[in-house]
């Protein structure tokens, strides 16, 4: 699965957490991946990675892209709390930087469609989610493009014959179960089931 943010804490805190899929947990701050969301777990322990850093205890954001929380043996109630809401910013970021497009294929001309099955054929890096069998996400480019599956049957095009443009390449997955993601992301994740491919993809 796709890492989306870091946790970075000490391993006997790290130990206590509900970890998901999408997070890189590390105990060294030089272990986390660069330029996605970063949340540092204890106050103490953050006082030690950043000592010549003007802190306060009232102020978890450090800038634009790290926050800090108290550990489970500081403060357990506020360490729960602080480390959902840090699962929920990522996937409001992740909505605000991944745009959604419902393609209605009634509304395509015949050079739109060969342009879509020429990108499916193509090295592009995709991954598709198939909900229910009945509609398709698929991501691409960092956006995501919906279909509805019983449409393109109506016009004459199986679903099969969509499907196997993912299979046996490398630069495509196709992916039919959420399973992967916990009930508690898929809870916050609630009708933006578009976001399931970003959470999947391995790129």
């Amino acid at each position: 699965m796709k890492k989306l943010g870091n946790i970075v804490g000490q391993k006997s805190d790290l130990r206590l957490i509900n970890k998901v899929g999408f997070i890189h947990y590390c105990s060294d701050i030089s272990d986390i991946i660069v330029d996605i969301p970063t949340l540092i777990i204890g106050w103490n322990y953050v006082k030690t990675l950043f000592p010549d850093k003007q802190l306060s205890i009232l102020k978890e954001k450090l800038d634009d892209n790290t926050w800090w929380c108290f550990s489970p043996l500081e403060k357990n109630t506020k360490h729960i709390e602080c480390v959902d809401e840090f699962y929920q910013t990522i996937i409001e970021i992740i909505k605000e930087q991944t745009p959604y497009y419902f393609i209605n294929v009634f509304d395509l001309s015949i050079s739109n469609i060969k342009e879509i099955i020429s990108i499916l054929n193509s090295d592009t890096s995709v991954t598709c989610y198939v909900h229910y069998n009945r509609f398709m996400y698929i991501y691409i480019d960092n956006q995501v493009l919906g279909f509805n599956l019983e449409d393109i049957e109506y016009m004459g095009i199986s679903k099969n014959r969509v499907f196997k443009y993912f299979y046996n390449n490398r630069n495509k997955s196709i992916f039919y179960s959420a399973d992967f993601i916990q009930k508690e992301i898929m809870q916050i994740i609630k009708n933006n089931l578009y976001l399931i491919p970003v959470f999947y993809d391995k790129n």
